[in-house]
């Protein structure tokens, strides 16, 4: 028990020792917290020394630069409807001819059109039985077989040609209808509605902090990124590269 709070003691004092040389933010910090939400830090002979990534402020430049990217992917988005060849002729037309292809796999390939090879396949086996002890037997199960394989070949036929043909109606129609709205949903929403609130609370955070003294170490609501890595994490870092 006296061990504990020997050691507590000792942490708040180290905690009390720190902040007593922690630094207020300078103008240059202040203006560099609102903009990308991180705090340089410099020793004393003024060598940048790393920066502290504040979690909880996004930063206007970090917000303004997202936001160009959401209206960017929107324009990028409508701008389908202009490309020919890879809008219309692939994604429109190949997803019409994707369904129709589908449904004649279904009817020729793996439907009825197979049902000739099946019955062809059945004889020949049934040939070469022929004159064995359990003759009759084994036909009769080949047929049995035959009768419930074409019953299983005329359902893939409906279930695909029925597949195939609404997937060839609303597939095409899907790729249009789902550009403009995505296109809203990545301008408005994200490229306007939630800037605004980033801004919002990136302005608000900033009120709140910029009056602050520097970081201490073991802050949990920043991250500190040193200038120069140690060799051993450096080291650690390059042979995590190599090994990609």
């Amino acid at each position: 028990m006296k061990l504990s709070k020997v050691f507590s003691a000792s942490v708040l004092f180290a905690g009390l020792v720190w902040s007593s040389f922690s630094l207020a933010l300078t103008p240059t910090q202040k203006a560099e917290l609102y903009k990308y939400g991180t705090i340089t830090v410099y020793t004393e002979d003024g060598q940048k020394k790393g920066h502290y990534e504040v979690k909880f402020m996004p930063g206007s430049e970090n917000i303004t630069s997202d936001a160009k990217d959401r209206w960017a992917a929107a324009a990028d988005l409508m701008d389908d409807f202009v490309d020919r060849e890879d809008f219309w002729e692939k994604k429109f037309v190949g997803s019409f001819m994707d369904g129709i292809d589908f449904a004649k796999r279904s009817l020729v390939d793996e439907g009825v059109g197979a049902i000739p090879g099946d019955f062809k396949d059945t004889v020949a086996a049934n040939n070469r039985i022929d004159g064995d002890f359990g003759a009759t037997a084994g036909k009769t199960k080949n047929w049995i077989k035959f009768g419930l394989g074409s019953l299983g070949r005329v359902v893939i036929s409906v279930a695909g040609t029925i597949g195939g043909g609404v997937y060839a109606v609303l597939a095409p129609v899907g790729h249009v209808v789902y550009r403009p709205i995505a296109a809203g949903t990545q301008a408005v929403v994200a490229g306007t509605i939630w800037p605004v609130i980033k801004y919002s609370w990136n302005g608000t955070a900033w009120i709140l902090t910029k009056g602050n003294n520097e970081p201490n170490p073991g802050d949990m609501t920043v991250t500190y990124i040193p200038e120069n890595l140690p060799e051993e994490v450096s080291a650690e870092l390059s042979a995590e590269i190599s090994a990609q």
